[in-house]
């Protein structure tokens, strides 16, 4: 399977977050309708089996996916003026491998960051992110199997940072947590 798409979709009455200072000391932040935004996204996906080129090949699956995004706010000054919470581009590789009674599989992800500018005077980074995560799976018999997974191999940090600028000068607020892998265990069972 092969897959390319786009889209634009135009925002009115865009919804981003406002802060204020109420009175000194005291900052509030409130949802404000303000104005349009425009998006655009260029989608790709990939998928096939190794048997697809060679019927003697192990029963391997691939699969990639991309994701590009861009988006301007009008009533934002650039640059960077984009959605707040959009992720620039995603990047997905993994491989499965399948036969009757067990399988298991592993996929790569990255996730683009950076700066993006909410309003005249608030500023954010958005931090790029790995993650590998593999699997397995054993099926007992029908309707009972056993699901081996761990996540966030990489260990990636979580990572933030906020920025207000106006006359009376900056704010700045980091904030960091450490990552670690994490493993699970499930037993499903279908009655």
């Amino acid at each position: 399977m092969f897959s390319v798409g786009t889209s634009q979709r135009n925002i009115r009455d865009y919804i981003r977050s406002r802060l204020i200072e109420d009175r000194p000391g005291h900052w509030l932040t409130m949802p404000l309708n303000d104005g349009s935004a425009t998006v655009r996204t260029l989608d790709v996906e990939v998928k096939f089996p190794l048997k697809a080129f060679d019927k003697e090949a192990l029963p391997f699956d691939f699969r990639f996916s991309a994701n590009r995004n861009w988006s301007a706010v009008d009533t934002v000054p650039g640059p960077d003026n984009r959605l707040d919470q959009q992720i620039p581009l995603t990047v997905t590789l993994g491989a499965d491998y399948r036969e009757d009674k067990f399988s298991a599989g592993a996929s790569l992800a990255y996730r683009g960051g950076g700066p993006v500018r909410i309003s005249d005077e608030q500023f954010v980074r958005q931090y790029r992110r790995r993650d590998v995560e593999a699997y397995w799976l054993y099926k007992v018999h029908a309707g009972l199997q056993v699901r081996l997974s761990a996540s966030n191999l990489l260990g990636d940090d979580n990572d933030s940072l906020s920025r207000y600028v106006d006359r009376s000068g900056t704010s700045e607020t980091r904030s960091w947590s450490p990552g670690s892998a994490r493993l699970g265990a499930n037993v499903e069972m279908k009655f």
